[in-house]
């Protein structure tokens, strides 16, 4: 028989991440949100973008990271940052409303 899964205290201090999805880097888009901004992403071939239901805390957690776009809106009906992490990788977080 199986146990109850105890639960994790630390969970509610932790921001909670919904999905990841790595972005492929390429040279040329034929619509881009901001043309101007593919050369803030450029230097490395995949970007990780991660969904998570409120960007608040993810943004507090982030504070002090190196900022690569800071927080927005997009067309498509989310509020995103992107930062680099210190391996040097591009990392996005976004919520949806």
């Amino acid at each position: 028989m199986m146990s109850e899964a105890k639960s994790d205290s630390s969970a509610a201090t932790h921001p909670a991440l919904k999905q990841l999805t790595p972005v492929l880097i390429v040279d040329a888009v034929e619509i881009s949100e901001q043309p101007g901004s593919a050369g803030e992403l450029m230097g490395h071939s995949v970007a990780l973008f991660i969904t998570v239901a409120d960007l608040d805390p993810v943004a507090k957690a982030l504070e002090g990271a190196p900022v690569v776009k800071p927080r927005h809106e997009t067309f498509y009906g989310s509020t995103e940052i992107y930062v680099r992490e210190p391996g040097g990788n591009t990392v996005g977080f976004a919520q949806f409303s």
